[in-house]
């Protein structure tokens, strides 16, 4: 509920999905399935090559680093991100370019800050732990908070 009013602000219904550890651990148990160390994470791509065969060559950012040859890779982060940042040998076709470069990103341009509390004291008061606050609207450059409570109950 918002402060006091009543009106859910984020309702959580059929459908909302909540997982124990949060995504990182759905990532986790699925490395844990395959072969130890073919999972590689946490490393900057800067370009990815395929030569015809079935091989695919990554590049990362560190140039210290050996290429890592892979059969498949994913790449965990937005299209708009891929586009401006992973170059492609042989490259991308313009039209997947165009349309990764006009996907929008979800909260990609917001300051993001995890703040910890000894108890839930919103509870208390059967509030859901959802917040917003804006100043100046959200249009054209306004400010705006929104809180989210991600307790595990």
């Amino acid at each position: 509920r918002s402060s006091g009013g009543g009106e859910m602000l984020a309702p959580c219904g059929p459908g909302a999905m909540r997982m124990e550890g949060g995504y990182g651990a759905l990532a986790d148990a699925l490395a844990k399935a395959l072969p130890e160390g073919v999972v590689r994470t946490g490393r900057g791509v800067a370009r990815i090559e395929r030569d015809g065969s079935d091989d695919v060559t990554v590049h990362v950012e560190d140039d210290r680093a050996d290429p890592l040859l892979a059969r498949r890779v994913i790449v965990a982060v937005p299209p708009r991100v891929i586009a401006a940042s992973i170059a492609f040998d042989p490259p991308l076709p313009d039209d997947r370019l165009a349309y990764m470069r006009a996907t929008q990103t979800w909260a990609g341009d917001w300051c993001k800050v995890v703040a910890t509390f000894s108890a839930a004291f919103w509870s208390d008061d059967d509030d859901s732990g959802v917040a917003r606050w804006s100043r100046g609207g959200t249009k054209g450059g306004g400010l705006m908070a929104v809180s989210w409570e991600a307790a595990h109950r």
